[in-house]
């Protein structure tokens, strides 16, 4: 009993540790990297100089794609904390946290702590947990918080079909349709299982009532949405995929390599992958609940996802691509209990093989995370120091001075965040376009582009114009910013 109860201590102290560490290799490595477009943006959408009510309305009738739960948390979070960067991440940073912990609670119950350790530390050596997730102003940190709570209340309401369960699961799928449209296809399949598992005569049709709570909720959105917002969503961005993205953006969003590019590491975890796919599906007799099977449910449902968006991309709508693979951060929690699926088989089976096993898998499988060059880099150009290059500049506020940019980031909460809540006079003048005539009426002009889309995102007549009219004082190639005098 004495060595039980020690063994529990230990597993908790490492597990906290593990998180501890998290946070730490957050803060080494992403402090001094810059907010980026969409981050600006999130702080557009909360900004102090509207109300709370403005929030539904930007979301409703503007040309914005996200939902706004999460907006919600963060325009309460930016007045309670304050108007700093740290600030800003710490909601995303408490839904990492609680997601993971439910995760490893969820593995815990059918997979045992052994399993647990190997998963914390894999989500601690993902350079994309950390990135995408854990350190990001953006929805993230709640969607795969959410997806968690959704897979374990799943589970509960399988295993418990009482009113209690069914209705906590209708509350957490709220949620989680408000966050992102992804949340919603997730849960979309979640109902197509149980309309096989009603139709098997495994679960009772009170279970539907959690999915008709979400509808009640979820449906008047969408109409309203369509009702009276002004987006063209045949404007999306995204490119339209093909089969080497799927590979690519799953193993991206495990922490390996990047989503463009096939490499040794990629390769080794799709091997890892479908031998979990092989183990669970081959070799595994045994079903975890009396009504489904959770191994082939979690595969089904990720491969169910992933396939779907790729069949709507390519085929059904190839001129609105929707395949971005943060999106599928809403099925990561079912991809760690995957490999956990695997680590648990590996455990269990002969002495001699399961040797075997944890030296030509595991080991390079840690190796490869340990190894993994950290992709911390800004998306597109570094807000901090390009602040930094306008406020030690006096001229900002001189009135016959204008601030020109292409990227359009003077209507996110570029401003505010940088001048505004520093108490720095902000630019009397700042505009994202000006026609060329207009500019005679300035004699300093400040000119920016964004050099993540390419030299062709250059406004080269611009450029011409300002070299014909005016002086290049000062540049800095680096944060994309010129400076020219009359």
């Amino acid at each position: 009993m004495k060595d039980l109860r020690v063994r529990n201590i230990l597993y908790y102290i490492t597990l906290f540790l593990a998180i501890l560490f998290l946070v730490f290799l957050a803060i080494k490595q992403c402090l001094n990297t810059s907010l980026w477009f969409d981050e600006l943006f999130s702080i557009s959408f909360i900004t102090r100089h509207k109300p709370f009510i403005n929030i539904f309305h930007i979301f409703t009738s503007y040309e914005v794609y996200n939902l706004p739960l999460y907006s919600i948390f963060l325009f309460f979070s930016y007045r309670i904390f304050n108007y700093t960067k740290f600030s800003l991440l710490i909601p995303g940073m408490i839904f990492s946290i609680i997601g993971v912990i439910l995760l490893l609670r969820l593995i815990r119950n059918y997979f045992g702590k052994k399993v647990v350790i190997l998963i914390a530390i894999l989500i601690v050596c993902s350079s994309f947990f950390i990135t995408s997730i854990f350190w990001e102003i953006r929805c993230y940190g709640l969607l795969f918080m959410l997806s968690s709570i959704f897979v374990y209340s799943y589970i509960r309401r399988l295993e418990k079909e009482n009113i209690k369960s069914i209705i906590i699961l209708g509350i957490i799928g709220i949620f989680l349709s408000f966050t992102h449209w992804f949340g919603g296809i997730l849960i979309l399949l979640y109902f197509l299982t149980d309309v096989y598992l009603f139709l098997r005569k495994r679960i009772n049709i009170k279970c539907f009532l959690s999915y008709f709570m979400i509808a009640i909720f979820f449906i008047p959105w969408i109409i309203l949405i369509i009702l009276n917002r002004i987006v063209d969503i045949s404007t999306f961005w995204l490119d339209i995929p093909n089969l080497l993205n799927i590979i690519t953006s799953i193993s991206y969003i495990f922490g390996f390599g990047n989503n463009y590019h096939i490499t040794f590491e990629i390769l080794s975890f799709i091997i890892f992958f479908l031998l979990a796919f092989i183990l669970i599906f081959v070799f595994d007799k045994n079903k975890l609940s009396d009504k489904l099977n959770i191994h082939y449910h979690m595969i089904l449902i990720f491969l169910g996802l992933v396939f779907t968006i790729y069949f709507y991309s390519v085929y059904v709508n190839p001129k609105v691509s929707l395949f971005n693979c943060r999106y599928f951060i809403v099925i990561l929690p079912h991809g760690y209990f995957i490999l956990a699926s695997l680590f648990y088989k590996i455990f269990n089976c002969k002495k001699y093989l399961n040797y075997i096993l944890v030296t030509v898998i595991i080991i390079p499988f840690a190796y490869f995370l340990l190894t993994n060059t950290k992709s911390f880099v800004n998306w597109d150009i570094n807000y901090d120091k390009l602040a930094d290059f306008l406020i030690q500049d006096n001229d900002i506020s001189n009135p016959n001075c204008v601030v020109v940019n292409n990227t359009n980031f003077i209507e996110s909460g570029f401003v505010e965040f940088y001048f505004e809540n520093k108490n720095i006079s902000i630019p009397n003048h700042h505009v994202n376009y000006i026609e060329q005539d207009e500019l005679l009426e300035y004699d300093i002009v400040y000119y920016i582009y964004d050099r993540s889309r390419g030299y062709n995102n250059i406004d080269y007549d611009i450029q011409k114009f300002l070299n014909n009219n005016y002086h290049l004082v000062n540049f800095d190639l680096e944060q994309c910013v010129y400076k020219y005098v009359k």
